[in-house]
């Protein structure tokens, strides 16, 4: 008896459509006429970026999706509608975070598909095929197209989430350049006048979500719900999902310095990546 705990990938597809986007697009003060997320979005959502038994985390990268939707219609107005498919993806929630391959088709006599299983669901092992001589019970296995594939994975153990935004208010200063004649000083050709204008900027917030127990992040001292102000010397306000996580995919001993606050103290912690796995 195998048992398969959790729900299947059909069943969270019927419980996003269905529940988790109707109630998040009012949470963002969205409406069916601002985002429209197509079935193929959802279905890359649940393959590519979530790797869970429940649903928790598919509402979270939903919820993350709506932000970055609520940004775009703030920007250029509130009749704007966005239509997501597989494609715009990477663009609202940084690099997929999972890759799953597809069956390459019919094997070769004696070969078999090698799957491994996990609680967050099952995988295809794409690097090896593996060969049985039933006859003299042996089991070969033999390297694939695939086998020279860099192996990337997050090496920090740290896993970051988009939670809201901040308001800015910025003064920009307009400095036009006017002709003008003077007849007492004919020397001045022209003035120039300095005009204020107040803006309004949405800056992004990112967390910690959660943290791998021993992996470097953690032995750093780093804690769940700490708030990532710089990474490398770059302040996240200004940055994209993606242009943080992608630091955590590099090689090992590649330096990850952060600025970080937590309870309103703001400090650095800088660690180098190591192998987790």
């Amino acid at each position: 008896v195998l048992r398969l705990p959790g729900y299947t990938d059909q069943e969270k597809m019927g419980i996003a459509k269905n529940f988790l986007v109707p109630k998040k697009l009012p949470e963002h003060g969205l409406t069916k006429k601002n985002i429209e997320i197509t079935d193929k979005a959802l279905d890359s959502i649940i393959h590519n970026f979530t790797r869970e038994a429940g649903v928790r985390n598919l509402e979270r990268e939903i919820a993350t999706l709506c932000r970055k939707v609520v940004k775009v219609v703030v920007e250029k107005g509130k009749k704007t509608k966005i239509k997501t498919t597989p494609c715009d993806l990477e663009k609202y929630l940084g690099i997929p975070k999972f890759k799953r391959v597809e069956n390459e088709g019919p094997l070769e006599i004696g070969t078999a598909t090698g799957l491994a299983w996990t609680e967050f669901g099952g995988e295809i092992l794409k690097r090896f095929k593996v060969i049985y001589d039933y006859p003299n019970g042996t089991m070969t296995l033999k390297k694939n197209k695939n086998f020279d594939e860099p192996y990337r994975y997050n090496r920090s153990g740290l896993i970051v989430e988009h939670s809201g935004y901040d308001i800015i208010k910025e003064i920009a200063q307009d400095i036009r350049e006017k002709p003008t004649t003077d007849e007492e000083n004919p020397l001045i050709t022209s003035i120039f006048k300095a005009t204020n204008t107040i803006q309004f900027k949405l800056k992004n917030n990112y967390e910690i979500a959660d943290i791998r127990p021993g992996s470097p992040g953690d032995i750093a001292g780093l804690q769940k719900g700490d708030r990532i102000l710089k990474v490398n010397g770059r302040d996240t306000g200004k940055l994209e999902l993606e242009d943080i996580t992608k630091h955590f995919f590099k090689d090992e001993g590649y330096l990850l310095k952060l600025q970080v606050e937590r309870k309103g103290i703001v400090f650095n912690c800088r660690f180098a990546l190591k192998k987790i796995l």
